[in-house]
């Protein structure tokens, strides 16, 4: 098991597709997350409903604040189910790291009040792992590892990212016992959700 990313056999139904395309052109460009409800991923979701939650966002990643991400830890989750959807591939990567010592930790706030959004370092870090997503690829995402994205050439990308209620470890369990772990890349043999 590699402990920082896993491909997953799963492939989003043109319907979810379209949805999501359609509510980020009426929502305009995504520098960060949107945060919403879709039918048709509750649905999804529902379908997964021990590991997946029904907090879910679309993540754009906008080429305007690409050379200030952070190298951080997500407090609020410690996994993620990411599908690339749109203008994805070289040039927008996730980079993982390790904290080296003289490093600094800082615990960045949500929204809501007591609401931990994420560690973030400053300092001595080394990377250890990259991941660049191409269009239609699931990830499951092990977002309790110090990681950012970069991304410096894909400026209409979107990537639906929905979070799972269960540890990195426990999710890839949980695929694996479903036969969704993606050995071969290149394998087609994915079902459509």
């Amino acid at each position: 098991m590699n402990g920082y990313y896993t491909n997953i056999k799963l492939l989003l139904s043109d319907e979810i597709v379209a949805e999501v395309k359609a509510t980020v052109r009426k929502m305009g460009t995504i520098p960060k997350y949107y945060y919403f409800n879709i039918d048709a991923v509750d649905r999804l979701v529902a379908s997964h409903s021990t590991i997946l939650s029904t907090q879910y966002g679309v993540h754009g990643t906008s080429m305007a604040i690409s050379g200030d991400n952070i190298p951080h830890y997500d407090l609020s989750r410690q996994a993620a189910l990411n599908f690339a959807i749109e203008d994805c591939g070289e040039g927008a990567s996730t980079l993982f790291y390790v904290a080296l010592p003289g490093s600094q930790m800082i615990t960045l706030s949500g929204n809501s009040p007591g609401e931990k959004w994420g560690k973030v370092v400053y300092g001595p870090i080394r990377q250890v792992d990259s991941l660049t997503l191409t269009n239609n690829q699931c990830v499951l995402l092990n977002t309790d590892k110090l990681h950012v994205v970069r991304n410096y050439s894909r400026p209409n990308r979107i990537v639906l990212s929905i979070d799972c209620k269960v540890s990195y470890k426990e999710a890839y369990e949980y695929f694996a016992n479903l036969g969704l772990i993606e050995f071969d890349i290149l394998d087609s043999n994915r079902p459509v959700l």
